[in-house]
Parts: structure tokens; C-alpha cells; sequence
């Protein structure tokens, strides 16, 4: 069988990534529904709606969680932004002039749509708007035929109607934005080239494997009953590293909370702390969901001992220990502290490691969510080696689950042209 040549895919045109710009005052759409972390729990919830069944408040996230709704310690002014993160429903809520800008720049090939939310600030209310992607659109026909506004995904499984992650913009849609001075948004230019190497990857086969198999790990679902680790009274993640500098336990315990969608009135959610219901062997997993804004992933003693057999000492990370509440029940688990020292990707992956976060700049794939200040010490997914995989699996760890990490081949690429590079007679060849 012939090999086939691997060859980057060309792309003309220039995108930018739409941000928050947060300037002095750290400001976010806060929301009731603090357990919805997952985009598409929300886009479940939202289905057939015009419009977000419940308000958000506009916060100040420095706060502590009985004052951050208070801002007046901030001018008027600047109470109103054209961009803001809804934390805790994992959308971004547009302004209706922002809106405005977006639609006059659509070609009606996006297959998106707008749903309509409620947001106040100091007793005054208005509408913003977050998008809703009705169908998956081939990421690298996005690139080639130049669209104004799109998600960022990789692949079909990674697609969500409702995204959390920020989307892109072509040139044309860029200018029109730094021309209206929008208020809180900010434009990070990207490389395409990782992206459209990535897409050749996805739909071409290859006859030579990665040199390493890598996994995610992530909290299996359930969209009708479950049970997550509840945190409401802790700093959000603006101050956590600081707060959480030199010390080896987190201040603020979780609660388990039982979480239901009710599907005959699709948005009626309720959360309780009463677990009575629930069977007390299924009240504890090893790798539960977290709904918190700074702690993203909380583990088991028994998980955290498997991790620490494969640990080399390379990876850079320390333990704090969290206290969990559960009826008449305390447990205490583990949140993993990764050094800002953390290798670089593509050496992680070269030594095989373990267990590894990500640096900012690389957000070429989807092993854990960047996000800014904080996604290196405290990630939001672990990734993963082929050994460590095997021996969580045969543990028969609660509530896990893992998904094989295609989106590194960017990497797996470069290592592998360097290897080829290295070689003496790959000249001649």
C-alpha cells in the first residue's frame, strides 16, 4: 500500500477570534441555572425557545458571591458592555448593536440564529442576544469560502447549537467591529494553518499511526437526573490563583446537589441538596461534575492515588484537597495544581507523559479549554496517556469517562517532520 504525502491544506484568508476585553472592572452575566457548565445541556434546554427562560444580572466577579451583584462602586457607564461571558450557562450574550453589525455581514449560509435574554444591572433591564448554530458546517469550507461569523470546532462530534467557545471572523466583519468601537470586545488574530492541517487529518487516511495515544477524561452525563458538586460561595476566577497561592486546601466547600431537567416543561430545572433519592453508593463518584467557576475538576482519593503511580516528577503538578458535604456525609477530594512551568505540548507528548495541561498558545486542539489567567494551573480537562488509560479503566472508576484525543495530530505531525528531518538519509530519499 502506497503512502499517501502529507500536506497542509492552504488558506488565504485572515480570521480573528471575538473576546472579552474585561478593562478595570471584571464584569459577567450571572444567571440562577449555577449547575448548566455544558453547552449542550444548554442547547437542550433551549430547544424550540426564542428566548432564555430565566434573567441574568450583570456582576462583579472580584466579588465574593453575596456582594458581586453590587456595583455601585462602578460608574453607570460602564455598566453596559457590547460583550459578555454568561458564566454560568457557557454562552456569550451580544449587545443588539453588536448584533446588528454581525447580521448586516451574513451571507444566510451560517444556519444561525438568535435567542433572546434578559439581563439587568442595578434594577435596569435589557436585551442581549446569544447565537444559536442550527447545524454543523465543514470548519475548513468556513475557512476556504471566507465566513463572517463562525464556531470553532474541529470535528463533527465537538459540534453544540450553543457554543462557549469564542467565535471567529473574517477580515470584512473585523474592520466593521474595531470601526463601532464596540465597548468590552477585543480581536485576537489566529493562524489557520494548524486548523487546516488539522481538517486534512480528519478526512484523509493515513497508513502511519501517531507516535502515542492520548486521551480526555470527562464526567459521563446524564440530562435527566444527576448529581454535580455544587460551589456558590467562593471567589470566581479573576482572583482564584492569588487566593489560592502557597496553599495546599480550598477554602470553600462543595455541596452535592441533584440536578433535574424536567422534559414535559423544557427549561423548569431544579437543584436540591436533598440526595435522599439518590441510592448511597451512587452518591460519591470518583470523577464527578463540577459546577463552580474556578474549579473545574475535583477527584476521588482512589483516582488521585492511580495518577500518582505514573506520575515522573516532569509534569509539574501539586494536589489540593477539597471538602465535599453530602447529606449527613463530609468527603474530601482532589483538585489537580499545575506549575506555569508546565512542558510545552509537543515535548509532553514526545516523552509520553502521563498527565498534562496545556500553555495558551496552544489552542489547537480541545485537551482542556483555555481560558485566560487561569486554565493552566487550574484546567478544565485532563489529557491523558495510553497507560494510565488502561489502568483507570480496569479500576472501574465512578462517573468517567474518556474520549480518544484526535485533536493533538497538529502535534503528533510536527514531532513526527522532525523525527523524519533528523533522520541522515531522508535526503536521498
Amino acid at each position: 500500500m502506497r503512502k499517501k504525502k502529507i500536506v497542509p491544506l492552504e488558506v488565504d484568508h485572515r480570521f480573528w477570534n471575538v473576546d472579552l476585553e474585561q478593562g478595570k472592572h471584571h464584569l459577567a452575566a450571572a444567571d440562577d441555572a449555577r449547575f448548566i457548565r455544558n453547552p449542550k445541556l444548554l442547547a437542550h434546554i433551549l430547544k424550540g425557545k426564542q428566548k432564555v427562560p430565566y434573567p441574568f444580572t450583570i456582576v462583579n466577579t472580584e466579588k465574593i458571591m453575596s456582594k458581586r451583584a453590587d456595583l455601585s462602586d462602578i460608574p453607570v457607564e460602564e455598566h453596559w458592555r457590547d460583550l459578555f461571558l454568561a458564566s454560568n450557562s457557557c454562552c456569550f450574550l451580544y449587545s443588539s448593536r453588536f448584533k446588528t453589525i454581525i447580521d448586516a455581514h451574513l451571507t444566510g449560509e451560517e444556519g444561525l440564529e438568535w435567542i433572546k435574554a434578559d439581563v439587568y444591572a442595578q434594577g435596569e433591564r435589557r436585551t442581549y442576544y446569544t447565537p444559536r448554530f442550527t447545524r454543523p458546517i465543514d470548519y475548513y469550507k468556513n475557512l476556504q469560502d471566507d465566513a463572517p461569523f463562525f464556531q470553532k470546532y474541529y470535528h463533527e462530534a465537538y459540534f453544540s447549537e450553543i457554543s462557549n467557545s469564542p467565535p471567529l471572523v473574517n477580515a470584512q466583519l473585523h474592520r466593521a467591529i474595531l470601526d463601532a468601537k464596540l465597548k468590552g470586545v477585543k480581536l485576537l488574530s489566529i493562524s489557520t494553518e494548524p486548523f487546516s492541517t488539522l481538517h486534512h487529518i480528519h478526512h484523509e487516511k493515513y497508513s502511519s499511526p501517531p507516535p502515542h495515544n492520548f486521551f480526555s477524561i470527562y464526567p459521563k452525563e446524564d440530562f435527566e437526573t444527576r448529581l454535580i458538586f455544587l460551589n456558590e460561595d467562593a471567589f470566581w476566577a479573576t482572583g482564584i490563583v492569588k487566593t489560592l497561592a502557597n496553599k495546599d486546601h480550598y477554602p470553600f466547600p462543595f455541596q452535592l446537589t441533584r440536578v433535574e431537567v424536567h422534559n414535559r416543561l423544557v427549561g423548569n430545572i431544579e437543584a436540591t441538596s436533598d440526595i435522599s433519592a439518590i441510592p448511597k453508593e451512587q452518591r460519591w463518584p470518583d470523577f464527578p461534575r463540577v459546577a463552580s467557576q474556578e474549579i473545574n475538576i475535583i477527584i476521588s482519593r482512589k483516582m488521585k492515588e492511580i495518577i500518582e503511580r505514573h506520575l515522573t516528577g516532569e509534569e509539574k503538578v501539586d494536589w489540593l484537597t477539597v471538602t465535599v458535604h453530602g447529606g449527613d456525609e463530609k468527603r474530601t477530594y482532589y483538585t489537580p495544581r499545575f506549575s506555569r512551568e508546565n512542558p510545552d505540548i509537543t515535548d509532553a507528548i514526545r516523552r509520553n507523559a502521563p498527565l498534562f495541561a496545556l500553555k495558551e498558545k496552544d489552542n489547537t486542539n480541545y485537551c482542556i479549554y483555555m481560558s485566560k489567567g487561569n486554565a493552566l494551573v487550574y484546567p478544565r480537562r485532563l489529557c491523558i496517556n495510553e497507560a494510565l488509560h488502561k489502568e483507570l479503566q480496569a479500576a472501574n472508576l465512578s462517573g468517567i469517562g474518556f474520549r480518544k484525543n484526535d485533536s493533538l495530530w497538529p502535534h503528533f505531525l510536527k514531532i513526527r517532520e522532525e523525527t523524519t528531518a533528523s533522520t541522515p538519509d531522508s535526503a536521498g530519499k
